[in-house]
C-alpha cells in the first residue's frame, strides 16, 4: 500500500467516525433530556404508567444505538507475564 492509498483510507475511517461521533452525540443529548424529563416530577405526576414504559422502553433502544454507534476500544497488544514475579531459584 503506498502513501496516497494509506491517506485516503485514513481520511474515510475519520470521516466516519466524525459522523459516528456526531450521531452518538445527538443520541445521548435524547438520552439526557429523557432524563430530565424522568427527574422533574411535573412530567411523572401527568403520564400514565404505559406512556412511561413506553419512554422507557424507547431509551433501552437509544441506549443499544449509542453502544452500536461507539467505537470500540481498540484491544491491547497481549504481552505475557508472569503471574508472580518473585521467585525461589533454590
Amino acid at each position: 500500500m503506498n502513501l496516497h492509498t494509506f491517506t485516503i483510507r485514513t481520511m474515510g475511517k475519520d470521516r466516519i467516525d466524525d459522523h459516528h461521533y456526531q450521531i452518538v452525540s445527538q443520541l445521548e443529548g435524547i438520552l439526557n433530556t429523557i432524563d430530565a424529563l424522568f427527574e422533574n416530577p411535573v412530567f411523572i405526576d401527568n403520564i400514565e404508567g404505559e406512556q412511561e414504559l413506553r419512554l422507557d422502553a424507547f431509551s433501552e433502544m437509544l441506549e443499544a444505538m449509542v453502544e452500536q454507534f461507539s467505537p470500540s476500544p481498540e484491544a491491547k497488544p497481549y504481552i505475557p507475564q508472569l503471574h508472580d514475579d518473585s521467585f525461589d531459584a533454590d
